[in-house]
């Protein structure tokens, strides 16, 4: 199928050369090209060369840069596009990497060539008369399940051909023979949300886009469906998006067209993280779907319910830096990813504390009644340990005798957000602490592995909880992943509520 590039992808699908302003931290010269292009990570990076520069002033500049200290922060600087008749591109947060100095004999010019680490990222702008057509957000590791779209586009192709000898214009002899051929078809590919006053399109981009090893996807947003949201606010869509589908979608650019489809403005950045191939590889850990066909409307629906409160509720309840956390630790090896999902987990838990939504704040009894109770004993004993160098650390501990520890507040706080937890949800609690102090060892993985499903799982129906789902969740700690009420809690490997390494390694 025929595809029209600048409407399916982001806008380094092929490197991108410009002729720039030299910034006063580089060497003076009469010219300089950048050449913009991602690498194999799907990172930007970007090579300058300058030419007619002076050696002197290019060894002067390279000492100046030995003499900096290891460790320093480097300024970071911007190239902005010179002679541009169309485009003006600007490439920010560049740092000069390795460098070289090269003679051209043909043009008896010195080229100096530099390779830059990009801190930011790549923009591009057009001066148009038309009006918005619509915004384009792109991310890398999209869902590698198949079932999930409810909605199919058309994408139709047509070309003709014409041929007239005009050396036979006149002679009657007939010449104009016209030929077309036309390719359409049709995928489902994308999904309609609304969900309180933001309306979007959620939908998979074709393999010819975007790296190979990747499944790519796009959330567009357009005009006449709602206002098109701040970028915060299409960041924060995309987070709740990631969590349904089970993926950390790693945003790699956005693209703003007109109502021609032409570009009027684009941006492109380096997706976060390490290793995003291996993350890209991942397989799909969605809290409420397993990919299977009688499942197609699910991600819909579910959209449409949460999205909104999702963004009423995310900085109250912490829920992003709750998720980032999750993500983190889904890309750290087995093990080491159990106390990373523990802070998820406490990150909600004391989002919650902190809300009027709680009734204990995590404390025996509320802290100004404490402080009147314990006020005139604390004076005395400040006054007895006059002489004692930790007086101060003392009275901190008897000021935070009345702060309930880490498991009664999970418990207390599951109790709260009325989430019934089994035998299950408790060893993945406890086993946290195991892997944080070395107490499981290297003949253990197979139970790690169980737990860490199981922890994963207890993060996702508490975070859905908070946002006021009420259908099934995917039980990973149950072997063939089956679906449970939300209200149910895990099953453990074999599906009988308990998790113990006996059980695990039998089964």
């Amino acid at each position: 199928m025929a595809y029209l590039a600048r409407i399916e992808w982001e806008m380094l699908q092929n490197p991108v050369t410009f002729e720039c302003e030299i910034p006063e931290q580089l060497p003076t010269g009469n010219q300089a090209k950048c050449n913009v292009y991602r690498d194999d990570e799907y990172k930007i990076a970007a090579d300058l060369e300058i030419t007619g520069v002076d050696h002197r002033d290019v060894e002067y500049r390279r000492e100046q840069r030995r003499k900096v200290p290891a460790g320093t922060n480097v300024t970071t600087w911007t190239l902005s596009s010179v002679n541009h008749s169309v485009y003006r591109y600007s490439l920010s947060g560049a740092v000069e990497g390795s460098s070289t100095l090269n003679f051209n004999p043909t043009t008896s010019a010195t080229i100096y060539k530099a390779q830059l680490l990009i801190t930011a990222g790549f923009d591009m702008q057009v001066d148009t008369d038309y009006e918005l057509g619509w915004i384009s957000d792109w991310y890398i590791n999209g869902p590698r399940n198949a079932f999930l779209f409810t909605s199919s586009s058309r994408r139709k192709y047509k070309e003709t051909f014409e041929r007239e000898f005009s050396s036979l214009d006149g002679l009657g002899i007939p010449q104009i023979f016209k030929g077309s051929c036309e390719f359409s078809g049709s995928m489902y590919d994308h999904s309609l949300i609304q969900s309180g006053d933001v309306t979007f399109i959620i939908g998979r981009v074709p393999k010819s886009y975007g790296p190979s090893w990747s499944n790519n996807l796009f959330i567009s947003y357009f005009p006449q469906l709602g206002p098109i949201p701040q970028v915060e606010t299409r960041e924060a869509i995309s987070e709740i998006v990631g969590f349904i589908l089970g993926r950390h979608l790693l945003h790699v650019g956005s693209s703003t067209f007109d109502q021609l489809g032409q570009q009027m403005q684009q941006n492109a950045i380096s997706p976060w993280g390490d290793n995003i191939k291996a993350t890209c590889l991942r397989p799909d850990l969605s809290p409420i779907h397993k990919g299977q066909h009688d499942e197609l409307n699910l991600v819909d629906d579910t959209l449409r319910s949460l999205t909104a409160e999702y963004l009423r509720l995310r900085d109250s309840f912490s829920l992003r830096d709750a998720l980032w956390r999750y993500w983190i630790a889904n890309g750290t090896p087995l093990g080491t990813n159990l106390p990373i999902l523990s802070s998820a987990l406490e990150c909600l838990m004391k989002a919650w504390f902190r809300s009027t939504k709680s009734k204990s704040h995590g404390v025996y009894v509320p802290y100004k009644e404490f402080q009147e109770l314990i006020a005139e004993g604390v004076e005395k004993i400040d006054q007895a340990l006059s002489d004692v160098s930790a007086r101060e650390i003392i009275l901190r501990k008897i000021a935070g005798t009345n702060q309930m520890g880490v498991n009664e507040q999970f418990t207390v706080f599951f109790e709260e957000i009325g989430l019934p937890i089994g035998d299950v949800e408790q060893v993945a609690i406890r086993e946290r602490n195991s892997m944080a102090h070395g107490h499981l060892t290297g003949d253990d993985w197979h139970y790690v592995a169980v737990v860490t499903r199981a922890y994963q799982t207890l993060f996702h129906r508490v975070f859905l909880k908070l946002l006021r789902y009420s259908g099934q969740y995917v039980d990973y700690s149950t072997y063939g992943f089956p679906k449970r009420d939300l209200l149910e809690p895990m099953g453990g490997p074999l599906g009988d509520g308990q998790l113990k390494k006996e059980l695990v390694r039998r089964a």
